[in-house]
Formats: structure tokens, sequence, C-alpha cells
């Protein structure tokens, strides 16, 4: 049985991503400080929000806080130094949106992967590049 939800006509355009590192172990160092490379992807991420999202996003996280953002200013962290919503799928569901709903970047968990909704969001994230998802799978 497929559990998936595939639309039968889609609108907006979608791409889903695998995310090829352990999100722990490229996440944190065995101090549980976050690791130099996470902290360049984590810039990477702020910079294709910007170009995604403008100067504002909704971003939820599943049975726990949502909020709206503005991508160019400071993000709110939790106590380790992460995003409160993180861009890695950490155990929960996260969803960056913009207003339209049209644009966004979904994490899933136990799939391991970052849904790109919208034609521009995924030209985006195809000319970043990053280092932690899996292109042309």
């Amino acid at each position: 049985m497929n559990n998936e939800i595939i639309p039968k006509k889609a609108s907006t355009p979608y791409r889903e991503y695998h995310v090829k590192v352990n999100m722990l172990a490229y996440t944190f160092n065995e101090n549980e400080d976050l690791t130099p490379t996470y902290t360049a992807a984590e810039k990477q991420v702020r910079e294709a929000f910007k170009e995604i999202f403008g100067d504002f996003a909704y971003a939820l996280d599943w049975q726990h806080t949502c909020y709206e953002f503005d991508p160019n200013e400071a993000y709110l962290q939790n106590e380790f130094g992460e995003w409160l919503v993180p861009f890695f799928p950490d155990g929960d569901y996260h969803f960056f949106l913009d207003k339209s709903m049209q644009a966004g970047w979904l994490g899933h968990p136990w799939r391991r992967t970052i849904t790109i909704i919208g034609a521009r969001a995924i030209k985006i994230v195809e000319e970043k590049r990053f280092d932690f998802l899996e292109y042309g799978v």
C-alpha cells in the first residue's frame, strides 16, 4: 500500500530531494556544538530563503511553535543555536511557505526528504546545489 499523496493535477510544480547526510552528525559535533559544515549550509539556505520568500515567510513545525518571519532578519533560534524551525527535518515535519503557499520548503523526517514547491523556488535550489541534497536522482 502506498501512503503518498500525489496530486492528480498539480498547478504548482514541486520537486523532492533526498537528504544525503546524517542530519544529526552533519549538524552537531561531539561537543554538541554546531559544525562548520552546518553553519555554512545554514548561510546558504538563508540566502536561498531570501530569494524564494522575499521579506515574508511562514515557519511551521508539526506540534511545535509556528510563526511568520522576515528571511532578511535574524532567525529565531533554540538553545542549541539551530533555527527554531530547522531547515532539516529533524524528527518533525518542517514547512517554510510564502503567503500564497505557492512557494515552499517542506521537510519530511522519515523519508529524509526536502520538497521544494514552485518553479522559481526549484530553480533557486537547483542553482544553489546544496551539499546535503541529492540532485538528479
